[in-house]
């Protein structure tokens, strides 16, 4: 049996932060794909191909306790596969893999979130990596329903959030579940199950994506931003409080269908998100992204970081396709790199393919 999956990552265009406390983020998932190939076979180990993290085919075997054991790994090597490892070994002990019986070959792509250079480009790859997994995983249980359906959100998320350290609102892991564009709500400060509403953008409006430059750590701003928010709780309720509420009102510019007032509401959470970095110092405009929203001003656009800021992804937002080329060639002309990133409506997929009497049958898994 061979297993094919793929999941897509993301964009945030609004709601970063405040979605923690309870308010609604805009998601949309992009055409950058994580892919997983697995298959089950004979061999005496586990085979494993990882891009980008490695340029060569490494062996593993998983032992009774459920963990990995390598048996051609450099400690540099371990080092970045660590994420892939405790995955591994969280479903082995879930039992999604058989580890006394089931040996095969396992490859994991997620080049299509790295720049050139190799540097994350901060699209959410962990997240899906972890979608097409246990997704991949999940389609050849034997106690599989006979539809094979992938794994569910309430599931995926708990298990990302655990590999994560318990940080994030895990809307990553939704729009790489189900594609397109998606309202997300956290139903409580408890992060318990969340509200996702598809939704559809006005049509007019067109985005450009632009990478700052350097990647950026979304824990660690979180973890810093905790640690403010118990030392000036007073400015930190306030201006969070801002926050959910502009992003609840980027909801109902959406629900409007009003281009000018998603744009609008867009522009205000941009700069509701650089005054919670500058009380709170956090570099969340950093100097590229000031440099980027100057040039964004100079086009008679939109401009803000996607996500949590710091460096990683800005994207700029317009319903007039010529100050997008007019952006894009400014900021080409500074240096910058302009992404192709394009909306996916594809969310998670999984083709599951059998032989039988020499011949080759495919079954394809999407959500539903």
């Amino acid at each position: 049996m061979r297993i094919l999956a793929s999941a897509p990552g993301k964009l945030v265009l609004f709601g970063e932060y405040a979605v923690l406390e309870g308010a609604p983020a805009l998601v949309l998932a992009v055409d950058r794909r994580a892919r997983v190939e697995l298959d089950k076979g004979k061999d005496k180990d586990w085979t494993l191909i990882s891009q980008p993290y490695l340029e060569r085919e490494v062996h593993f075997t998983l032992d009774a306790d459920n963990a990995v054991r390598w048996l051609d790994l450099s400690k540099a090597e371990r080092s970045r596969l660590r994420y892939v490892q405790r995955l591994i070994e969280m479903l082995s002990k879930e039992a999604w893999f058989d580890a006394a019986s089931e040996r095969g070959s396992l490859m994991l792509d997620t080049r299509a979130f790295h720049e050139p250079g190799g540097v994350k480009l901060g699209l959410g790859s962990s997240a899906a990596l972890t979608v097409a997994l246990m997704a991949a995983a999940g389609a050849t249980r034997e106690n599989a329903c006979q539809d094979r359906p992938l794994p569910q959100l309430p599931s995926l998320l708990s298990r990302h959030r655990s590999l994560q350290g318990g940080r994030g609102s895990g809307l990553d892991v939704a729009a790489s579940l189900y594609g397109g564009a998606i309202l997300y709500t956290l139903e409580s400060h408890t992060q318990a199950m969340p509200r996702v509403i598809p939704v559809a953008l006005p049509g007019s409006i067109r985005l450009l994506c632009l990478w700052s430059g350097r990647a950026a750590s979304t824990g660690e701003f979180l973890t810093r931003l905790q640690a403010w928010r118990e030392a000036r709780p007073e400015v930190a309720t306030w201006l969070m409080g801002r926050l959910e509420a502009l992003a609840r009102d980027g909801s109902c510019a959406l629900e409007a269908g009003s281009p000018e007032e998603l744009l609008r509401a867009m522009a205000e959470y941009g700069d509701g998100l650089r005054a919670l970095g500058d009380a709170s110092g956090l570099d969340i405009y950093s100097a590229e992204h000031r440099r980027l929203a100057t040039l964004a001003r100079q086009a008679g656009i939109v401009y803000k970081p996607s996500g949590a800021g710091g460096g990683d992804i800005g994207v700029a937002a317009s319903n007039d396709p010529e100050r997008l080329d007019y952006l894009r060639r400014l900021s080409e002309s500074a240096g910058f790199l302009c992404l192709n990133l394009q909306p996916d409506s594809r969310g998670c997929e999984v083709r599951v393919e059998e032989t039988s009497e020499g011949e080759t049958h495919g079954t394809y898994i999407t959500h539903s």
